[in-house]
């Protein structure tokens, strides 16, 4: 990755956590991806969106986890978090793929997902918190 465009992706992370997690620190790994599995969006050597993710096999088929769809604030409302969704179900294909992702059902991600025809799983929550350390 030419190093302008890392700096750019950098730049643009932070501020697209900072917009939706005010005080939390940047996380080390977001630069360490995968590339076949991550698709930026630039206007020639700004980066103005990005797809985080991974694939690992999931019972009888490969899962595709979304870790991070970002989207310069600037450039928000403009169509480029939907191409980037739309290259990324063409780059996954026709192949048995499924796709998951964390979306806070209060905000407008939950409704932006469901255009593309993903829903809230009926058997699995999210669970998050502190961890207990000294639990036997």
């Amino acid at each position: 990755m030419r190093a302008s465009i890392r700096e750019g992706l950098l730049r643009m992370a932070v501020r697209g956590i900072v917009a939706y997690y005010p005080g939390s620190p940047l996380p080390q790994p977001i630069l360490e991806f995968d590339p076949e599995h991550c698709l930026l969006a630039l206007n020639e050597d700004d980066v103005i969106g990005a797809i985080f993710g991974y694939c690992y096999p999931w019972q009888d088929r490969i899962n595709y986890y979304m870790q991070e769809l970002f989207v310069d604030p600037d450039q928000r409302r403009s169509g480029h978090g939907r191409r980037l969704v739309r290259h990324l179900l063409d780059k996954l294909g026709e192949s048995d793929v499924s796709i998951s992702l964390i979306a806070n059902e209060a905000t407008p991600a939950a409704a932006f997902y469901e255009e593309f025809g993903l829903r809230q799983h009926r058997y699995y929550k999210f669970y998050c918190g502190t961890v207990k350390t000294n639990v036997e």
